[in-house]
Order: C-alpha cells, then structure tokens, then sequence
C-alpha cells in the first residue's frame, strides 16, 4: 500500500514511448524502465519565388519512471522544455 506499480504509472501517464528492459535476453519480463517522450516544435518559414528560408526549434519533454524487480517504482527523471520552444525569424540568429 502506498507504492506505485507499472499499472499505475501507465494508467497516469499512458503507454510509455518505450521500454527499457534490464536484460531483455535472459528475462524480457523484467522492465527497468518506463520512458515518455513529448516534442515540440515550432518551425517559421519565408518563401519569395524560389528562394525559401526557414528557422526550426525543437524542444522535449523526457521523463524516465524506474522499476525493481517487482514492478514497483524506485525513481523518477525528468527534464521538461517543451515549452521552451520558439518561433523565430528564418534569418539571423
């Protein structure tokens, strides 16, 4: 009680992007990992006649939710800046 599981998280958060399996090999039920992965990207563009500039940004939500042996989670990373992203003019810096 008070422990979350692999159930839980998917149920939270959804299918993970991937999974990362501790050794898929010589046990493929062991999951070490769930990972979940949001981009954004935000792309301005500027066409005359042939000429076409254009600047991209792209920006990642990454969390990494960690298991033991018995599905319960022991960890969590994360690193948000997806929202960071920026449009910006397709020339100059």
């Amino acid at each position: 009680m008070g422990q979350s599981t692999k159930e839980d998280v998917a149920r939270i958060l959804g299918a993970p992007t991937d999974i990362i399996f501790n050794n898929k090999e010589l046990d493929p039920l062991n999951v070490f990992a769930y990972e979940y992965i949001y981009r954004l990207e935000k792309t301005t563009g500027f066409t005359i006649i042939i000429l076409t500039l254009t600047n991209s940004d792209t920006k990642r939500d990454h969390v990494l939710v960690f298991f033991d042996a018995n599905g319960i989670v022991t960890g969590v990373g994360a690193r948000f800046q997806a929202e960071d992203a920026e449009y910006d003019l397709p020339f100059g810096d």
